[in-house]
């Protein structure tokens, strides 16, 4: 049976959360900013090629772009993949912005950014475990709770590298 249009379009959003209470509103502000930053990963690129390069329709992306719809954790990791941006830059801003970066900071003769607090290795670690877990878990952390997690870990491992991966799954369970 074919639906009518009237039918699909109260539909549930596809794109949108199953845990509600979980949600974490995302500010006018915010998907401003999310539009620009798409933007910026799609370039020179037409919309069309750069929808087809994510493997969905330019008119959802259009839809992205005109801020009608956020984007799903699949659609993300695709238009991230596709922008060669990461995930968390795309989503939320915070760098590091493309994966050049990101590689250069976890690379340990990688120089220590300018203002980097002490034992930075321990932060890139830090950092890298947090955007793994947020990746496997298909969710973010606020910034507050980000940062948050990256300060606990750090201040838990006490220096020693193994630690942070050791304590990662209590303090992101404390965090989320």
């Amino acid at each position: 049976m074919t639906k009518k249009p009237y039918e699909s379009a109260n539909a549930a959003n596809r794109n949108g959360s199953d845990s509600k209470g979980a949600a974490v509103p995302i500010s006018r502000n915010e998907s401003e900013q999310f539009k620009d930053r798409l933007r910026e990963a799609i370039g020179e690129r037409t919309l069309l090629r750069f929808a087809q390069e994510c493997g969905f329709s330019d008119s959802l992306l259009g839809a992205y772009l005109r801020g009608a719809k956020l984007p799903g954790l699949e659609n993300l990791i695709a238009m991230a993949n596709a922008g060669g941006v990461t995930v968390d830059w795309l989503a939320t801003g915070r760098p590091p912005r493309t994966r050049a970066e990101l590689a250069a900071l976890l690379k340990k003769s990688a120089p220590v950014p300018l203002g980097a607090p002490e034992g930075s290795a321990l932060w890139r670690l830090a950092v890298e475990v947090v955007q793994e877990w947020q990746v496997k878990e298909g969710r973010l952390l606020p910034p507050d709770k980000f940062m948050r997690a990256l300060e606990l870990l750090v201040e838990l491992a006490d220096g020693e590298p193994a630690q942070v991966r050791t304590l990662s799954a209590k303090v992101l369970r404390l965090a989320a």
